[in-house]
């Protein structure tokens, strides 16, 4: 009968919840699509350069550093940001400005290293990774954000031969591919922000699903406990009080035993019906055990927390079960504890063990009652 909890068990269940909003899924999903872009293309471009900077006497200086300071500044202020884990609404920006200023430095880097008959070609190649890139990050751009994003990868292969006064190289040809790639991106970048809403919206029922009983619809032992946990660090916060019952129904194993498994399950419904009747909106109630129950019932006081308990107990005790015409006798036994200041998680894991002390007490003087633990 009893729940045995050790003492991060609290905090384990909290890692689960709650739920990612949609743009923390996606934004999840973004930290580690830029984590591999970055390993694998960071490399290649310096590589790229260095090879070239090799081959070909670097003819101007101080225009492609002025184009390099502004990539590191860019990335050193995405940096910042992305330290975060948590979603903000700049970073998709910021990366953006971060993949502009990098492809325009290593085109300017190109312009003034390879031959002006290459430099172009060049430069469409190594577009190819920042189309790669946006669309690896599609999913939490906004559609104009991916719109911006495309125009400006195919609009900087144009730009910088114009500021180097090489827009002779120019030529038809380039600028139907790079328009060509700017769709390619779009139409991409949409396809895989619904597949990344599709992805989320799986992901959620699954969650659900995984903190949900299967018998009766409430919260299981690990939903209960994620949900606790946010609902008390909210209590902590804001220095709140919060109630436990504990509840067992009384003789389950004979009602199994005379009557069958099916009617056992028929009792379990039952009062975890009876109790979603009862309690607040805003409780908390789980399924924690074969026949026990949990209900976390925050800011309540000691008087309110025994009047929900004792409306649960005889509403429970005047259900009318049968089972092939047999009646059903049905009853429950409840533990109650109140916290009335919460400073540390384990708080959480005592005043449970009081609710559960609470209800073997309850037990033992007859079941059927509601007993109240003296502490805190």
């Amino acid at each position: 009968m009893s729940l045995k909890i050790d003492a991060t068990e609290l905090t384990t269940f909290s890692a689960k919840t709650p739920a990612p909003s949609l743009m923390q899924f996606q934004y999840t999903s973004f930290r580690k699509s830029l984590m591999y872009m970055c390993i694998i293309g960071i490399p290649f471009i310096l590589f790229y350069m260095a090879l070239y900077s090799y081959l070909y006497p670097l003819t101007s200086s101080w225009e492609t550093s002025a184009w390099r300071l502004y990539a590191v500044a860019s990335l050193v202020l995405m940096s910042f940001s992305f330290y975060s884990k948590t979603y903000s609404p700049h970073i998709p920006w910021l990366v953006i400005l971060m993949g502009w200023c990098c492809y325009a430095s290593l085109c300017q880097h190109l312009i003034l290293t390879i031959p002006n008959s290459q430099s172009i070609a060049h430069m469409i190649a190594i577009g190819a990774i920042f189309i790669v890139g946006i669309t690896a990050i599609s999913p939490l751009l906004s559609y104009w954000q991916i719109i911006t994003a495309a125009i400006g990868a195919a609009a900087i292969p144009l730009i910088i031969p114009v500021l180097n006064a090489q827009s002779e190289f120019i030529d038809v040809a380039l600028a139907s591919r790079l328009i060509t790639s700017a769709v390619f991106v779009v139409l991409l970048g949409f396809k895989l922000k619904k597949d990344s809403h599709e992805s989320y919206q799986t992901h959620s029922q699954l969650h659900q699903a995984s903190q949900l009983d299967g018998l009766t619809g409430i919260l299981n032992r690990i939903g209960f406990f994620s949900t606790v946990y946010a609902e008390t660090e909210r209590a902590k916060r804001e220095s709140s009080s919060i109630g436990f019952a504990f509840i067992d129904i009384d003789l389950f194993k004979a009602v199994n035993d005379r009557f069958g498994h099916q009617a056992g399950d028929k009792v379990i419904k039952a009062v975890a019906n009876s109790c979603l009747e009862l309690i607040r909106p805003y409780d908390v109630i789980g399924r924690v055990g074969g026949e026990e129950f949990l209900i976390a019932l925050p800011h309540i006081d000691v008087q309110s927390l025994q009047h929900i308990a004792e409306r649960i107990r005889h509403q429970i005790q005047q259900l009318e079960l049968t089972e092939n015409q047999k009646p059903i006798k049905l009853t429950v036994s409840i533990g109650l504890s109140l916290l009335t200041s919460i400073e540390h998680s384990s708080d959480i894991e005592t005043a449970i063990k009081e609710a559960d002390k609470a209800l073997y007490k309850a037990k033992e003087l007859g079941r059927n009652r509601v007993e109240l633990a003296r502490f805190n």
